[in-house]
């Protein structure tokens, strides 16, 4: 028997016409056939073999054509499922087009003429028709604009921040040209509180209502603690207040040296975006001045008309704080830092209005010596700044062990500088 003639025997008793094989892929068909040929080839040659080779290559081409059946079932079957799954798709898409209602043109343009018309009666002029093809198939909202007060503080300096007597006005804090990304958005990890009154907590957790109506543009983070040092009253600012060395590091009414002063950035925007995650470290200060500051922990502050910003922390504890990275966001802004020589409250006290008094100076007066001016809207120096002073303290620790570690409000107010 020669090859061919084999061949197709082979074929015509394993693979019969069915009509479950008629869409079988032609790859593997092709591999079938090739299989069998090689298969065909091997058995043929037995005429010129002995008796035993001619069964065991019987056997071999037996077994290798229910292999090559095996696996010709299991794609048909693999095709088969693919088929079903198909289908239910198509099944599913169909009963959906059907259960979509359509879209009536003609009461939609009745809509939109009845819209036209009455804009006209109210406005009294033409409406631009393509504004109001927009409204198409959308439901029409009423849009409420709230317009938020800002407040002036009247008394300036005083103590009691939560009895302070404000005055509604209506001043408007805006974005400077072409940075208006983050002025524009709410503050994502606001303390809970409107109209200038947030929840804040002591660092046991105690809520209490805190008016911040005294601090212009100063939205709190929901993380921010309360403290319980009392600020000392900042006016009036000494004549020597803008020297750092003899106002701060040096004997002064009846305190040794509070504080030093080791450096600064003047250029907050060599940072991208305006972003970086300093470090403050530990007993030191660092303070932040510009037209905008956002820290996570402690908050936003917005400057606005002639008003600049200025965020004070002071870290009492021996752990170096890293603000994450690029979470720190300061807008046409100022980086100064150093150490403070005593960290008791009394200390710590007397210290904290010394550097507000020098940064007030330097906002108002500028420096001269290096021809810098305040960081506000204002060709000249500023005229007033938003203060937000906070410490950085150990309360306790974590259930694990873990030191806890918060920022807790020392003051928050506006106030005039020089």
């Amino acid at each position: 028997m020669n090859v061919s003639n084999y061949k197709e025997k082979i074929m015509s008793q394993r693979f019969p016409e069915k009509p479950e094989n008629r869409g079988l892929d032609g790859k593997n068909v092709a591999a079938g056939a090739l299989g069998l040929t090689v298969i065909a080839t091997t058995v043929a040659c037995r005429d010129s073999s002995d008796q035993n080779s001619a069964l065991i290559a019987d056997e071999a081409a037996r077994q290798a054509a229910d292999r090559v059946e095996a696996g010709l079932e299991t794609n048909l079957n693999q095709l088969n499922e693919r088929l079903g799954s198909v289908e239910e798709r198509v099944a599913a898409i169909e009963a959906e087009a059907q259960a979509t209602p359509q879209v009536d043109l003609e009461i939609l343009e009745e809509v939109e003429t009845d819209v036209i018309k009455e804009a006209e009666e109210v406005t009294g002029a033409d409406t631009d028709r393509a504004e109001l093809e927009s409204l198409e198939n959308t439901d029409i909202e009423e849009e409420v604009v709230a317009e938020t007060p800002s407040t002036e503080k009247i008394e300036e300096n005083s103590l009691d921040v939560v009895s302070t007597t404000t005055v509604t006005t209506t001043e408007t804090i805006s974005a400077p040209s072409g940075e208006a990304s983050y002025w524009d958005q709410p503050y994502a990890s606001a303390a809970e509180g409107e109209n200038s009154m947030f929840q804040l907590m002591d660092s046991d957790s105690n809520v209490s209502e805190i008016d911040l109506s005294a601090a212009e543009g100063f939205t709190p983070d929901s993380e921010l603690r309360l403290s319980d040092i009392e600020p000392k009253v900042l006016d009036p600012i000494p004549d020597n207040a803008a020297d750092f060395q003899a106002y701060l590091n040096a004997e002064l009414n009846g305190f040794p040296p509070l504080a030093g002063y080791t450096d600064g950035t003047n250029d907050y925007n060599q940072y991208s975006n305006h972003e970086s995650g300093p470090q403050v470290p530990m007993y030191s200060w660092m303070v932040h001045t510009g037209e905008y500051a956002e820290l996570p922990g402690i908050g936003r502050v917005e400057g606005g008309p002639g008003r600049a910003v200025l965020v004070l922390i002071i870290n009492r504890t021996d752990n170096v704080y890293r603000f994450p990275t690029n979470s720190v966001h300061v807008e046409a802004g100022f980086q100064g830092w150093g150490r403070i020589w005593n960290g008791e409250p009394d200390h710590v006290q007397e210290t904290e209005q010394r550097l507000i008094n020098h940064y007030r100076a330097r906002l108002g007066q500028g420096v001269p010596e290096t021809g810098f001016i305040g960081q506000c809207d204002l060709p000249e120096n500023c005229e007033k700044v938003t203060v937000v002073t906070v410490e950085r303290m150990q309360w306790g620790n974590h259930e694990d062990g873990t030191p806890r570690y918060q920022f807790r409000l020392i003051r928050a107010e506006t106030v005039s500088t020089p």
